[in-house]
């Protein structure tokens, strides 16, 4: 049947690159959420890419099993961006021990359940990620040992107030916190802890509070902060 000859190219598509071209990034978004929320987790395995730019007329169930189903695989590298609304991942996005880079826009985090695992990250985007507190900053960056690059956006959407990175194995970390309408109430901005940052840039129109600390091998920094704040 037609749906079968589609199953079958997309398993040999995801098991093979003709070319050096990974033919799964060529097909629409809603051919790829139907096909693999469809299969069973025995038909294919994704060894690298999965990069979904969604927006809200998928319904959130089909969403959440297609991350489930690319968490039970052996997935390195992953990126969604929810349009024009937002979204909260799944819990087992935290279980994912072989993934190496996430990036993540315009979405909301659950906290991290007990048995969270990104053990192998090493890349981390968060771009306008809404969190449920400050404390849940702190224990996601707590589950990445081997963490090296880590950005930052910050926008309206953002709730948190101080964005704590204390992560000893950084080694670049990007800040734009540019974004914003107006200034949020109350004390807010950045408390960097990294002494293995080596490259640091950062673009801030709204933070009040900047504290840098323990940063013994930067070589190379950007600094672009226009406001009325506290640096220490």
């Amino acid at each position: 049947s037609r749906d079968s000859m589609i199953r079958l190219a997309i398993v040999k598509a995801m098991d093979n690159r003709i070319q050096k071209k990974d033919l799964i990034c060529e097909l629409p978004d809603e051919l790829l959420l139907k096909i693999l929320a469809s299969l069973p987790s025995k038909d294919v395995k994704i060894k690298s890419i999965l990069q979904l730019k969604l927006n809200p007329c998928y319904e959130k169930p089909i969403i959440k099993r297609l991350v489930n189903n690319a968490v039970a695989r052996s997935l390195r590298e992953l990126r969604l961006k929810m349009v024009y609304n937002s979204f909260e991942l799944p819990e087992s996005l935290f279980s994912c021990p072989q993934l190496e880079t996430l990036k993540l826009e315009t979405l909301s985090l659950v906290d991290v359940p007990p048995n969270a695992d990104l053990t192998c990250l090493k890349h981390l985007h968060l771009l306008s990620v809404k969190f449920s507190c400050d404390e849940s900053v702190k224990t996601l960056l707590s589950i990445c040992p081997r963490l090296e690059e880590l950005v930052v956006r910050r926008s309206s959407y953002t709730n948190v107030k101080i964005f704590a990175i204390n992560v000893p194995t950084l080694r670049s970390l990007s800040i734009d916190n540019s974004s914003r309408k107006s200034r949020p109430k109350g004390v807010h901005g950045f408390l960097i802890n990294a002494p293995s940052l080596r490259c640091f840039s950062i673009r801030d129109s709204f933070s009040n509070y900047l504290r840098f600390r323990n940063m013994p091998k930067l070589v190379k920094s950007t600094v672009n902060v226009v406001s009325d704040i506290m640096i220490r």
